[in-house]
């Protein structure tokens, strides 16, 4: 069973997209019972009394779903004006995608409020959770949601139910890949290795380059709560039992399964999520299990052997994807125990753990 996993609170300049909370109700309300609102957005039923918004937001928080309050700042305090979510999604042919959808308060539209709530939220998923791709609808006579989604750069894929344009109830769909997302906002594979999504989320709220430090990662000795730690490890790493990832975005989790010698659950409940990962999540965990790591991952060298023991960092079409390397045998959690890396892939970063 794979633990809940508590939201992060997501900053712009002028916005908090917070998880919804019960005492969020009457504020919900107000937007809520607002016919514009609901009409412009799709979706979404026409809430009347505040038992029917608290219902709503206590089946979010039951659902564990990926729902947040657009609140904007203003002095020192949180004014909840809309809504932001995404629920995973089957798009063509990716493993991990998000459809998503908003909506603002009547009195702050046209003020690029909606705008920057997405591209907050596109930052996370792809980013933070390194979705695959996401979707967006919305009603077709409805051009203040089209200027917010090629605002945010989606492409537009077509008018659902098919030529209907005229229809109130049609849909135009778009949607983004995180190729795409990485191309378009010049965020590189590199980028992302040593970045947690703090960091970055400040980095691009700034909109300032981030050079990399090249500062090495210092290993934690022991983690609080944690029965590990560097001098008692969760074992000695002298063989690999292969883990086939139980779904298309638990490479991470995986990889760091194999190498402490436990299951993919358990890890996700000491990484906190059960969607992609990044470096300082498998950093993480390697510190909860006592597993020592090199103090800097590497760029990949062909003419260069691997370590015997390494974690590497590939990207195959579209995605990226983390591997296991042992005295000369590729146990990849998609594709399973390779004498060679596979053949779609390219490795681009290696980070070696001790035994």
């Amino acid at each position: 069973m794979v633990s809940s996993i508590v939201l992060p609170t997501l900053e712009t300049n002028r916005l908090a997209l917070l998880p919804w909370k019960l005492e969020y109700a009457e504020d919900m309300l107000i937007f809520a019972s607002n016919e514009n609102v609901i009409n412009a957005a799709g979706g979404w039923k026409r809430i009347t009394d505040v038992k029917k918004a608290r219902e709503k937001i206590e089946n979010w928080i039951k659902r564990n779903s990926d729902e947040w309050a657009i609140a904007l700042k203003i002095n020192n305090s949180n004014k909840i004006i809309g809504s932001i979510g995404m629920h995973k999604n089957k798009f063509k042919d990716y493993n991990f995608s998000f459809d998503f959808g908003y909506l603002i308060a009547e009195e702050f539209w046209g003020q690029g409020i909606a705008t920057e709530a997405v591209q907050k939220l596109m930052q996370y998923a792809f980013m933070g959770l390194q979705c695959d791709v996401m979707t967006v609808y919305h009603k077709a006579f409805n051009n203040q949601s089209k200027r917010v989604i090629e605002k945010c750069k989606f492409k537009f894929r077509g008018i659902y139910p098919r030529h209907s344009q005229d229809n109130p109830d049609s849909n135009a769909c778009y949607f983004l890949t995180r190729e795409d997302y990485l191309d378009l906002y010049n965020v590189s594979e590199q980028d992302l290795e040593d970045v947690n999504i703090r960091d970055i989320l400040i980095k691009y709220d700034q909109q300032k380059p981030t050079t990399r430090s090249g500062k090495p990662q210092q290993q934690t000795q022991h983690i609080k709560g944690s029965p590990y730690s560097i001098d008692n490890p969760v074992r000695r790493i002298d063989n690999i039992s292969y883990i086939k990832e139980p779904t298309g975005y638990l490479c991470g989790q995986s990889c760091v399964a194999m190498l402490a010698g436990v299951s993919v659950c358990e890890v996700i409940k000491v990484i906190g999520t059960d969607k992609g990962t990044n470096k300082q999540d498998l950093k993480k965990c390697l510190d909860y299990y006592g597993i020592r790591y090199a103090p800097k991952s590497m760029r990949y060298d062909p003419k260069v052997p691997l370590p015997d023991l390494c974690v590497i960092r590939m990207v195959l079409p579209g995605y990226g994807h983390w591997g296991i390397y042992y005295k000369g045998i590729y146990y990849d959690p998609e594709f399973g125990i390779l004498k060679e890396c596979p053949s779609q892939a390219k490795i681009f970063q290696v980070w070696e753990i001790y035994t």
